[in-house]
């Protein structure tokens, strides 16, 4: 039976020539062949629809967007067009390996799994570097909710989200641009078993032009948005973990604001307030090397 689960794999694109043909070929060479690719073209005005449409496999499907829409909205417009009972998620930055369609199929065989995820390369184009993106053992399974609040392991390059589950809750938000895959996950997993592999199997590339990357402030607001909206709930069950969550929050807009050169008096008083003693040490080592470098931290 699960050999014939139907796979969507949703690629959004908007001016994606530079990677494409390696995303797309990363999953025509997949070990697993049920698979309908939607490609989601967000008003692109480069070459993407050109190199998409060299490719001749019947599985690859082309739409237009009537307009451009944030990439909640145009996920969502995407999975519209779609068909399978497992939704999966790659964007024209990165590529898969072989056996990532066939490994996330497997989690499946467990019936309360709902969404999963796993481990991934990171690669840093201007240096060629690269990194796994976490410790092996460290994306969890199971009912993880705290632990996604603590320390949110999902990459979107990896998630995979069972349809009946996805229309559930509603599918994608639309309030959010950046962290709508996020939004989602978390709302999966107030109820829902989560499925993870621990071997990295996709790369995910940073050349400096990912958008949570150029819009790190809109992520903070949109994270903040997020918090105040559901803070609350989650602290009669959660809080601990909501409270370490916004901590986070507060440690990434430091370093932002850092960088920015904004760092104010307000945000240290909310920082030693809510920070570890680790994290202040950290933010003020931060702050002084790039009072002295000017480098970003």
């Amino acid at each position: 039976m699960q050999n014939k689960l139907l796979v969507s794999v949703i690629v959004n694109c908007f001016n994606g020539e530079k990677y494409l043909s390696e995303t797309i070929e990363s999953v025509i060479s997949q070990n697993y062949t049920n698979w309908e690719l939607i490609f989601w073209d967000n008003i692109s005005t480069d070459l993407s629809a050109e190199i998409f449409n060299k490719y001749n496999d019947r599985r690859l499907n082309y739409f237009l967007a009537d307009k451009h829409t944030n990439l909640s909205e145009a996920r969502a417009l995407a999975i519209e067009k779609s068909q399978g009972e497992l939704i999966t998620f790659l964007d024209v930055d990165d590529y898969w390996k072989n056996s990532i369609l066939e490994t996330q199929v497997a989690l499946y065989k467990d019936n309360d799994v709902v969404f999963s995820c796993g481990n991934f390369y990171i690669i840093t184009e201007h240096t060629k570097k690269s990194r796994v993106f976490r410790k092996k053992g460290e994306i969890p399974s199971g009912y993880a909710l705290n632990n996604l609040l603590i320390n949110y392991s999902v990459g979107m390059l990896t998630l995979a989200v069972r349809r009946s589950a996805y229309l559930s809750i509603g599918g994608f938000s639309s309030d959010y641009h950046i962290i709508g895959d996020f939004d989602l996950v978390m709302r999966l997993a107030i109820n829902g078993k989560m499925g993870s592999f621990q071997e990295p199997l996709a790369i995910c590339r940073k050349d400096g032009n990912n958008e949570s990357i150029l819009k790190v402030d809109l992520k903070i607001q949109e994270l903040k948005i997020w918090y105040k909206k559901n803070g609350n709930s989650y602290k009669k069950t959660n809080k601990k973990a909501i409270n370490i969550f916004y901590s986070s929050i507060l440690y990434i807009e430091s370093v932002a604001c850092i960088n920015n050169n904004s760092f104010s008096f307000t945000l240290l008083v909310s920082v030693l307030k809510r920070q570890s003693f680790k994290n202040i040490l950290k933010i003020i080592i931060k702050f002084f090397i790039k009072k002295i470098s000017g480098v970003r931290v």
